[in-house]
């Protein structure tokens, strides 16, 4: 067991998230869920032991349809846009949307506190956007006006 895998667990022991353990060609990998104010989010730490870089995943539970993905490619671009710690991916073969944060960890102490705050930063901008998201996707809002939305409601 490595010390990102570590100090992850340690993490989540300690404040008693349920987790199951995967393995992974590119690493160890963490898999648990998460219920936020807005969303149900399918999340992943992975621990890149040899290169020392922690990443953890928030994954929204959809798949933004074809006719959809310009929209919300332009909506994620502009959530994007200032925010400090983290940023959202998209695959556009396949609709997925995700939220990452990641950090390179080398000659890092991975105290609680760490671990903690790239978690809560992952896991509390995803849910923030995910009502956004929504509105593009359903609701026929344009992606600025559903950033405004997102961020004056915050």
């Amino acid at each position: 067991m490595g010390r990102l895998f570590q100090a992850a667990t340690d993490f989540l022991d300690t404040d008693g998230w349920s987790y199951d353990i995967r393995e992974h060609s590119e690493g160890e990998r963490i898999r648990f869920g998460f219920t936020g104010e807005n969303a149900i989010l399918d999340c992943w730490v992975v621990c890149y032991e040899e290169t020392e870089r922690l990443c953890m995943l928030a994954i929204y539970p959809l798949a933004v349809p074809e006719t959809k993905r310009l929209a919300v490619a332009e909506y994620l671009t502009r959530a994007n846009f200032g925010i400090l710690v983290g940023n959202f991916e998209f695959d556009m073969r396949d609709g997925e949307v995700r939220f990452k944060t990641a950090a390179d960890v080398e000659g890092t102490a991975l105290t609680y506190k760490f671990v903690k705050n790239m978690l809560v930063a992952n896991l509390g901008t995803a849910d923030r956007y995910f009502p956004g998201l929504m509105k593009v996707l359903y609701a026929g809002m344009t992606p600025a006006d559903a950033v405004a939305v997102v961020r004056e409601s915050h």
